[in-house]
């Protein structure tokens, strides 16, 4: 069975019986699987619309025209995109520069607050020191005064009793010599 059609101006041939052989050689079908498989192959070309080259270089140059406009507004919006995103970049670049010299601005302030209160902190020990300096040397003083008035009162005392001691003495070595005139 040889089927012949024209369709769309092409001319199709087709050998089913070598068809139907090719089919049960392969042991794909059975005589009967395969005749039936033929008849329906046959049937639905002589129902399908085949597409001429023409129309299909017809249709792929539509498709090549979509396809360019599509990629040039797909473009478009690639570099409007790109735009947007080298402006937000921008924008971001310059808060993130306004952040860091906030940052940087509190953390002179605080690292001048911290140095202003240090040197507060020292100026008061550095007063603190002074001033247990010039107690303990007016201290100091009093004491070295106080041990000169004991030492003096102390030598005046000895100076007394000494003179005391050879007064009584001499005393005693008067009355003495005076008994001893008296008795010789």
């Amino acid at each position: 069975m040889h089927f012949n059609s024209t369709g769309s101006g092409m001319f199709r041939e087709i050998d089913t019986l070598a068809l139907t052989r090719q089919l049960q050689k392969n042991d794909i079908f059975t005589e009967k699987q395969a005749e039936e498989a033929v008849r329906m192959f046959v049937s639905c070309l002589k129902s399908a619309d085949f597409v001429t080259h023409a129309e299909l270089q017809v249709e792929a140059q539509r498709n090549r025209h979509k396809f360019e406009r599509y990629q040039m507004i797909s473009d478009a919006r690639i570099e409007r995109a790109n735009v947007k995103s080298e402006t937000v970049e921008k924008d971001l670049k310059q808060e993130a520069e306004k952040i860091r010299s906030e940052l940087r601005y509190n953390f002179e302030k605080m690292n001048q607050t911290s140095r202003l209160d240090l040197n507060l902190e020292k100026g008061r020990m550095q007063d603190n020191l002074t001033l247990i300096d010039n107690k303990l040397l007016s201290t100091e003083l009093r004491l070295d005064r106080e041990i000169q008035s004991m030492r003096t009162h102390l030598e005046i005392k000895v100076n007394d009793i000494i003179r005391y001691g050879l007064g009584t003495l001499v005393s005693v070595g008067a009355l003495g010599l005076g008994f001893l005139r008296f008795l010789t």
